[in-house]
């Protein structure tokens, strides 16, 4: 659930608000009241991943040129980069850059939930299966990375993109999304490995990743 923590600064040079957000981005306005036509730069500091993100208030806003908001081009609006979808709490914070100025409702708190979701469903000595999709392109099959942790290799790349009924039925997307991994005969030497399993590009390690499992030799 959102919450705001309300915490303003009083500095007569500078006025902004933070005036929407989601688990997507914010929105909102800033302006120097001394260079009313001149736009400012507004940072964003996430205070749980240490994000830091510099942008500018330049867009046009009729509403904030009627009101005596300069020219009007001081909106913003910042979508949250991926690192920030974590299935956590943020709690951010926004100030005019080189000053103390920080935005009325800012900070703030907000949830933001994952991108992906993906799960190894289960595993032998021969090979394991599993599913992994992006939240945000339900309908696309993303490629996962394999990895051998015992000896720190990447084993394969591959494209989750087998369809399962199970899948589709409980909202993920059009259900392509699955995948069976069989064991390459490298291997297979009669010892113990942990795999880890990742969606190709991102920081996001499948549920039930790493394990570990006993390899008979071939």
């Amino acid at each position: 659930m959102e919450k705001l923590l309300f915490m303003s600064y009083e500095e007569k040079d500078y006025e902004g608000y933070v005036e929407s957000f989601d688990e997507t981005g914010l929105a909102g306005w800033a302006y120097n009241k001394k260079c009313p036509d001149t736009p400012v730069d507004v940072e964003l500091y996430d205070l749980s991943t240490q994000t830091h993100l510099t942008i500018t208030a330049d867009l046009y806003r009729k509403d904030l040129e009627d009101t005596g908001i300069g020219n009007g081009s001081h909106a913003f609006r910042c979508d949250f980069p991926a690192i920030m979808a974590d299935d956590e709490h943020h709690t951010i914070s926004v100030k005019i850059s080189n000053s103390d100025f920080f935005l009325q409702n800012s900070p703030f708190e907000i949830y933001i939930p994952a991108e992906y979701d993906g799960y190894i469903d289960g595993f032998d000595e021969r090979g394991f299966t599993g599913w992994a999709y992006d939240k945000r392109n339900p309908d696309t099959s993303v490629e996962v990375e394999i990895y051998d942790v015992t000896t720190q290799a990447l084993i394969s790349t591959m494209t989750a993109g087998t369809y399962r009924k199970d899948l589709e039925e409980t909202g993920m997307g059009n259900g392509c999304h699955a995948f069976r991994f069989d064991y390459p005969s490298l291997i297979m030497d009669n010892k113990n490995h942990t795999i880890s399993v990742k969606i190709s590009n991102t920081d996001f390690f499948l549920d039930n990743s790493p394990f570990t499992v006993s390899l008979p030799a071939v």
